[in-house]
């Protein structure tokens, strides 16, 4: 048995439904009963709607009419039938031993109808089930059998004695288990609110922000509130311009709360009013000062709302509303003059209560006195509020407060609106609204001709701004920012604007000049003892470095940047340095230079990163994040993973306009489907990452989706139009990024052509940078040269510098690189002349394909990444792929099943394969589990239809 609880509106019934929609696909059947408000007071009342539909059912009649006759005890159908059946009247219920019978033959039905298939049966909504219907339901769940899942659904607010002490027999029997939904997350309201206004673009910030704090992110709430919000707006369009103070509470959602509230006494429903108007939460000292009563008066009260299930207690002294919509709805009834009021009182009342304390009050210091128009308060305090949520990561939360100063401060003559127009404009950029961020930036530079400080911050901001989308426009932003903190004779914006300007020199490609910008502005923070300074330039010393492919020195600087930035906890700077030391692994985009950190290591530090960039809810944070994280995760064998994170990071990073982050998510995203050998879908996304790169005036992006593009034109076997797409870019410096990773494709392509004089020629120019890089080989440099000395005649040293390879990519976890190396030696073998070697070559590729194909969750995606890899094998090596389900199957587990078919027993099967019983069911139970089967039958039936093959 399995209870999903929750709140009203929360999804129980949407997730019942679906869930005995695929039960049903499944073969199962499927049963639902209702039960409804009048039930309580009617005995058996569910179970009875169960029972006489299944009886009209001819189907199902005929598996329960062993048990007709003691089911005529409660059920009037079956009384019917048996009535029918002697000509007169049934058995009556006469006490427990009738009662019992019930029981025991409601039991029996319920597991009769597993004869002929599994079963479900769902009773929905058993919170208003009376107690009759809940003893059944605990006996069902002590006597079910393995094939019966009864399900119940029940409003975890709603809860009776009875009900409680069911769940508590069924807790201690352990013959049941509880699914708890809670509310919707920012991200997950922001897409169900996507699909109620039918639009791709993320909901304004601070209208999701508010959206989610007002339902608690329940979907019927939610729905409801867009609903009303679109309502007022107009249109769906124009929510960007809505105001969110006032708007019309659904009817529905008023009407719930005046039903809760109608049997309160009067002075519990006054006590709602002042509630409600200080807040979701208010404690007891607030509520004295602003209610007029004592406290011993209050706690009876509240215990009242309390038992209404109104108001939950949180604390001693402190309360809540058990909703927010339930306090809207309160507050929706009083007129506009009388809210101004009391939220003034409110707000002096704070003021009073907690002085010397307001930091920690600010939210609702800044709401109450914006409510009464108390201008001046409410810009201090909302100005105090925003800065404190943007120190607090929570952009959504900050831009309220910052609109709330924006506008208090427009009722006030002479106000110096500078600081919150610029801390806007960078709660705008978090959440990726640009077009917003760009004219609050604007806004603010033209604001601070008296400030020569303010004037470098929003230069500084700008610059930022623009090196998501145009490097062009960014450099005159961050030189001029440069020269102003120059002529300030300010260390510290010194040091500030030579980062940033020596991080625009690493992403043009001038790795000196960024390098030493950067520590020219380390040497700074240290003198003055800035611990946060010296954090931030490690990390983008690493980046530098990084982009200078000098990995092991990059990945120095991210961990004592990490590590420092742990302890200031810096969370932002920490997302990018987490995100970013990533790349010191043997990605597909980096290796061609010797690896700082095993892909492991690599994407455990990727996971982290998007975990905080997730909760800090800043967009381009997490798109970097995502695509950094599949470009380490694909070449594990994570392929539909890694396709997964930079599917999301694309979607991210056009939704918020960085184009930056779009074209990495691109190339993320044509790099992992090159690893699934999909090259015509790979090709679409790099194509545009190569548009995204001439737009942004980009050498490294330009550079690299070229390279990525190039890999996988000779993957399809391309080998002309790919040696062709290298020489356009006539590549001369390979010190860089961009320009190393063309070059190494390029070698491979002119390898592919049969050029090998200057393919030689070529990787020794490779092999001597990456020797100054860092200590080890680099991957891609040592198969190629393999594959370069086989092509040459010179097989034996080619084997073993593919062998070399081979073993270098286990060590890294590089999954891709060891099948593909291994096909690759299968071939070198045979050139050897050593068909057993090239067998078990062909073997160990074949063995890790099938390991990456189970883990392929798309049937046409892993079809064709199984027949696209056995291409790559000798000829008489290759298995045939049977079918989509088949490729889910190892060789050895294919060749199992086709002797479960044939009637073998495991110990029969062990002694036929020189195997131990053990192994035998391993791989049994192996299949059975890729394969969905619960049976050794279905498994043999299974292999007689599609005819397993074996290793030729």
């Amino acid at each position: 048995m399995a209870r999903i609880s929750g709140e009203a509106g929360i999804g129980k019934s949407r997730l019942l439904r679906q869930f005995l929609s695929e039960a049903e696909g499944a073969g199962w059947r499927t049963l639902l009963v209702r039960f409804f408000e009048q039930d309580a007071h009617l005995p058996y009342a569910g179970i009875v709607r169960l029972l006489d539909n299944l009886i009209a059912d001819g189907t199902t009649a005929r598996l329960l009419k062993p048990f007709t006759r003691d089911l005529s005890l409660v059920s009037p159908e079956a009384a019917r039938l048996v009535d029918l059946e002697n000509g007169g009247e049934g058995p009556r219920p006469d006490g427990e031993s009738d009662k019992l019978r019930f029981l025991q033959a409601f039991a029996k039905s319920a597991n009769a109808l597993c004869a002929d298939c599994p079963t479900v049966i769902a009773f929905e909504d058993i919170h208003w089930a009376d107690a009759s219907s809940l003893e059944t339901l605990l006996y069902v769940a002590r006597e079910s059998s393995a094939r019966l899942l009864v399900l119940l659904t029940f409003r975890s607010e709603e809860d009776s004695a009875e009900l409680r002490a069911v769940f508590t027999e069924l807790e201690r029997e352990r013959v049941s288990a509880e699914i708890g939904l809670i509310g919707l997350g920012l991200r997950q309201v922001d897409s169900m609110l996507k699909a109620c206004l039918n639009t791709e673009h993320s909901t304004r910030a601070d209208v999701l922000y508010a959206i989610h704090q007002l339902t608690n992110g329940n979907p019927f709430f939610v729905e409801e509130v867009t609903r009303s919000l679109v309502d007022g707006a107009g249109t769906a369009r124009e929510l960007s311009s809505l105001r969110l103070a006032d708007f019309d509470l659904p009817r529905g959602l008023n009407e719930a709360v005046r039903k809760r509230t109608h049997d309160l006494s009067d002075a519990a429903r006054e006590l709602l009013v002042p509630a409600a108007v200080a807040g979701v939460r208010f404690d007891l000292p607030l509520l004295e000062e602003t209610a007029g009563r004592k406290t011993d008066e209050l706690l009876v009260l509240l215990k009242e709302l309390v038992a209404a299930q109104l108001v939950v207690e949180e604390s001693e002294d402190s309360f809540a509303f058990r909703h927010a919509l339930t306090r809207e709805a309160i507050r929706s009834d009083l007129l506009r003059r009388e809210r101004r009021d009391l939220s003034l009182r409110i707000g002096q009342a704070i003021e009073r209560l907690y002085a010397g304390d307001e930091d920690n009050r600010l939210e609702d210091l800044s709401w109450h006195f914006y409510e009464a128009g108390e201008w001046p308060k409410a810009f201090d305090y909302s100005l105090r509020a925003g800065k404190r949520a943007m120190s607090l990561y929570a952009p959504g939360s900050a831009l309220t407060h910052l609109n709330r100063a924006i506008e208090a401060g427009g009722h006030l003559a002479g106000a110096d609106l500078t600081e919150a127009m610029r801390l806007r404009g960078s709660a705008h950029e978090a959440t990726g609204d640009f077009d917003a961020a760009r004219i609050d930036y604007e806004t603010a530079s033209a604001e601070t001709a008296r400030d020569p400080k303010e004037r470098w911050r929003a230069l500084l901001d700008l610059g930022l701004l623009w090196a998501a989308r145009d490097y062009a426009r960014t450099e005159p932003y961050l030189r001029e920012a440069l020269t102003l903190a120059r002529e300030l004779g300010d260390p510290a914006a010194v040091a500030h604007s030579l980062n940033r300007l020596g991080n625009w020199y690493s992403n043009v490609g001038d790795m000196d000049g960024a390098q030493a910008m950067s520590e020219e502005a380390l040497a700074i923070f240290r003198e003055q003892g800035d611990e946060a300074g010296v954090a931030q330039t490690l990390d983008l010393l690493g980046i530098t470095c990084t982009l200078g492919m000098r990995f092991e020195q990059a990945v120095a600087y991210y961990r004592e940047a990490i590590s420092r930035l742990e302890q200031l906890d810096d969370r932002r700077t920490l997302v990018s340095a987490l995100a970013s030391i990533q790349i010191g692994s043997s990605t597909n985009q980096t290796n061609m230079v010797p690896p700082a950190l095993s892909l492991e290591e690599a994407s455990a530090f990727g996971q982290r990163a998007l975990a905080i960039a997730r909760e800090m809810g800043w967009k381009a944070d997490e798109a970097y994040a995502l695509w950094q994280l599949a470009q380490s995760t694909s070449p594990q064998g994570e392929g539909t993973r890694a396709l997964a994170y930079a599917l999301e990071a694309l979607a991210i990073a056009r939704d918020i306009g960085h184009t930056q982050w779009e074209a990495g998510a691109e190339c993320a995203v044509g790099s992992a489907l090159t690893d699934l050998l999909a090259t015509d879908g790979a090709r679409v996304h790099l194509n545009r990452a190569m548009e995204l790169g001439r737009e942004m005036n980009s050498g490294l992006w330009l550079g690299q989706s070229r390279a990525m593009l190039i890999d996988v034109l000779l993957t399809a076997r391309a080998t002309k139009e790919a040696l062709s797409l290298y020489e356009d870019a006539a590549v001369d410096g390979i010190g860089g990024f961009g320009p190393r990773e063309l070059f190494s494709s390029g070698t491979d392509a002119v390898l592919a052509s049969g050029d090998l004089e200057r393919a030689f020629s070529m990787l020794d120019r490779l092999e001597a940078e990456a020797a100054r890089s860092g200590p080890g080989k680099a991957l891609r440099l040592q198969r190629t040269r393999g594959r370069a000395l086989v092509a040459a005649g010179n097989v034996e040293a080619g084997i073993e510098m593919m062998e070399v390879a081979r073993t270098g990519a286990r060590v890294q976890g590089n999954v891709v690189y060891e099948w593909q190396i291994s096909a690759e030696l299968a071939h070198a073998y045979l050139v050897r002349g050593d068909r057993e070697q090239s067998r078990t070559a062909a073997n160990e590729a074949i063995d890790l394909i099938d390991k990456l194909a189970s883990r392929v969750d798309d049937d046409d995606l892993r079809r064709n990444f199984l027949e696209r890899a056995m291409e790559l094998l000798p000829g008489t090596m290759r298995r045939r792929i049977a079918s989509s389900s088949g490729g889910l199957l190892s060789a050895r587990e294919q060749e199992i099943a086709h002797l479960v078919s044939q009637g073998l027993t495991s110990r029969e099967i062990a002694d036929r394969l020189v195997l131990s019983s053990r192994t035998v069911e391993s791989h049994v139970a192996n299949a059975m589990a890729k394969l969905g089967f619960t049976t050794r039958s279905q498994l043999a039936a299974w292999a007689a239809e599609n005819r397993a093959t074996r290793h030729s």
